[in-house]
């Protein structure tokens, strides 16, 4: 498992430049805008499209391990989305719906968007 989760990371640190380097991160680290910039239509099956793919499974792994210790008292109620493309929807939707936030951490902004579409 250690093996695993460090060639993970080494991965994703030689990865990473080469998948954002088509636009520049906001001041504030890697906003909303240069999300919708750089992941709303990348190559399928390009570095970019499975950077973009990680980057939201991941925040959205990190919400459900939330929701399930319980941390911030905030709920999610339903069945909650069932493919990436659905949770790329339901982001993109938040975010096109919000532009006035694009300057805002990405992570934040997901947090948000599936909390309102899938609050109780």
């Amino acid at each position: 498992m250690g093996r695993m989760l460090g060639a993970i990371v080494i991965l994703t640190a030689i990865m990473l430049p080469s998948a954002v380097s088509a636009y520049e991160p906001g001041k504030n680290g890697f906003s909303g805008m240069d999300f919708l910039q750089g992941c709303a239509n990348p190559p399928v099956g390009s570095s970019l499209d499975g950077w973009c793919k990680g980057f939201v499974l991941g925040v959205v792994a990190g919400v459900a391990s939330e929701h399930q210790m319980n941390v911030s008292g905030k709920k999610l109620c339903g069945s909650g989305p069932s493919s990436y493309e659905q949770i790329q929807l339901i982001l993109q939707k938040y975010l096109n719906d919000h532009p006035e936030r694009l300057n805002e951490q990405v992570s934040t902004l997901v947090l948000e968007a599936f909390l309102r579409a899938y609050s109780c």
